[in-house]
């Protein structure tokens, strides 16, 4: 800012081209930072943008992982299902062997019973 006063140089010259001049190279000066801080920031938006769309390929990513385990979660319930299912079998083809070797040696023991 310019005051009202005129400044006199070492010269004798009056100071205002001098004023002029420092207030021109402030004002570059201002004009570059400025540049600078639209630069970065112009930096900012694009490492801000580059992380969104990491960001949307994460959430896609996630979102098919999330499928991916909601189908292997039916497919270990469709498995319990089926050797639960193996297991009673068997249970009852055990029992049946039993019962069927427990009639087989009553017959036996019949047999040997009657023979003289």
């Amino acid at each position: 800012m310019r005051s009202g006063k005129v400044r006199v140089c070492c010269d004798g010259t009056r100071g205002d081209a001098r004023e002029r001049e420092r207030e021109r190279r402030l004002t570059n000066r201002a004009r570059v930072g400025l540049e600078e801080l639209k630069r970065r920031k112009r930096s900012v938006e694009s490492a801000i943008e580059a992380k969104e769309r990491d960001g949307d390929a994460l959430r896609r990513r996630l979102k098919d992982l999330e499928g991916l385990i909601a189908r292997d979660r039916e497919t270990l319930v469709e498995y319990d299902k089926i050797i639960r299912d193996a297991e009673q079998s068997l249970d009852r083809i055990l029992e049946s062997s039993e019962f069927l070797l427990n009639a087989i040696r009553r017959e036996t023991q019949n047999l040997d019973a009657r023979e003289p």
